[in-house]
């Protein structure tokens, strides 16, 4: 870690004004983390089914996550400043209620108000992570840092699982678009606590910050600082693929490789367990040696040689095969994220924590924005999802390489 992101870092105890147990803290973040991310992933889960209705093929879900991440990128650069603003508890909150009214949108079956669903989902998710971070930061303790990010992290995988689990059993048993309506009920239940806790959890706003031009100065702030830039590049290239698998992997086992959509959401399932385990026991290193940014390379070079695999894999695979190879792809591709929150909030400092995490998810939305349609292109022209997972494996090793080369350099 530079001697300037260690200066940066330590201002983080001053803004703690009110004491909160950390579990409350922890779990409500992971919690909206989880609700949004499931609501992200509730189409590509269900893409077999959803397809037919609105007409489509399946691989044209990627343009529907593409969407969700334009609107994601929009946002995302004025969150820390809303955070600012209105507060962490309340951004959370509103990230919420577009998710479930994007819900609702995709569950109406109609393809105009599910795109209006898609970017009200993906405005939502735009806000998750500058809250949870200017929460985490605030109240959870530096040495513990990577671990914090990560359970919170965890949230993604946990969100991708649930819906992958939940969604195409409740579909068989009332239709997929009652199945992604209904599930609006869960994002209301988390907001209860959310909004008896939100005087606490606010007590830091500042109703004056002014919202003008949020995201350009983010996104200044990102580019002038060498380890901050680095993670930019990073994210735009782990975070892009990291989509593609979750995205597309339920599809590829039900259309490539034999099985139902049931058995092929349960394979993914454990991929996504494979995930959420990686990122805590990659967090734990990180905590340990305090190599962060280290094993963001290890991952990134890892997951170049899982994907590569996956293009070998067969309808004759067993299916134990096949969950093992994709439960190490999601250990990497999926495990990266929690030390990358810790990272970007140790470089930017607390005063600047919700900005700087909002601007450089804006440059890993632009990912997700980019890969999975050109995925989809690129699955639909070589007729094998499969296969695409080895073209795309470039990215990870760009993402690496961005990383080796800010770890020669000292921010200013």
């Amino acid at each position: 870690m530079d001697q300037s992101d260690t200066m940066q870092a330590q201002p983080a105890a001053a803004i703690e004004a009110t004491q909160e147990p950390l579990s409350a803290v922890l779990v409500l973040t992971m919690a909206v983390q989880a609700l949004a991310t499931f609501s992200v992933f509730s189409l590509p889960t269900l893409a077999p089914k959803a397809a037919a209705t609105f007409g489509l093929e399946p691989q044209v879900i990627g343009y529907q996550v593409s969407v969700i991440y334009i609107a994601a990128t929009l946002l995302s650069g004025y969150a820390g400043l809303f955070v600012r603003r209105f507060g962490a508890c309340a951004v959370s909150l509103a990230a919420l209620a577009l998710c479930a009214i994007g819900l609702l949108g995709l569950g109406s079956g109609h393809i105009v108000l599910a795109a209006v669903g898609s970017f009200a989902i993906g405005a939502g998710y735009g806000m998750t992570n500058p809250a949870a971070s200017h929460l985490l930061l605030r109240f959870g303790p530096a040495q513990r840092r990577n671990l914090i990010f990560a359970i919170k992290q965890a949230g993604v995988p946990l969100g991708a699982l649930l819906a992958a689990t939940m969604l195409p059993k409740l579909a068989e048993l009332i239709g997929w678009q009652s199945a992604v309506a209904a599930s609006s009920g869960l994002l209301a239940a988390v907001a209860i606590p959310l909004l008896l806790r939100r005087a606490r959890w606010d007590d830091d706003r500042s109703p004056d910050v002014p919202l003008r031009s949020a995201g350009l100065g983010g996104v200044g702030l990102i580019w002038a600082h060498p380890t901050l830039r680095a993670l930019a590049v990073t994210g735009f290239c782990y975070a892009g693929f990291q989509v593609c698998l979750i995205a597309f992997a339920v599809t590829m086992l039900a259309t490539e490789l034999g099985h139902p959509l049931v058995q092929g959401g349960l394979i993914a399932a454990g991929m996504h367990v494979a995930g959420m385990t990686g990122r805590i026991t990659w967090s734990l290193f990180a905590d340990r040696f305090g190599n962060g940014r280290q094993i963001l390379v290890a991952l990134g070079i890892a997951t170049t040689a899982f994907a590569l695999a996956t293009t070998t894999m067969t309808a004759n695979w067993p299916a134990w095969a096949m969950l093992l190879l994709l439960a190490g792809f999601g250990s990497c591709l999926i495990g990266w994220n929690g030390i990358y929150m810790a990272e970007t909030a140790r470089a930017s400092g607390a005063r600047d924590v919700g900005l700087a995490t909002g601007a450089i998810m804006m440059f890993n939305f632009a990912g997700v924005i980019v890969m999975p349609a050109l995925f989809g292109l690129a699955a639909k022209s070589t007729g094998s999802i499969a296969q695409t997972f080895g073209w795309f494996a470039v990215l990870p090793l760009i993402g690496a390489l961005a990383l080796v080369v800010a770890l020669r350099q000292r921010a200013p």
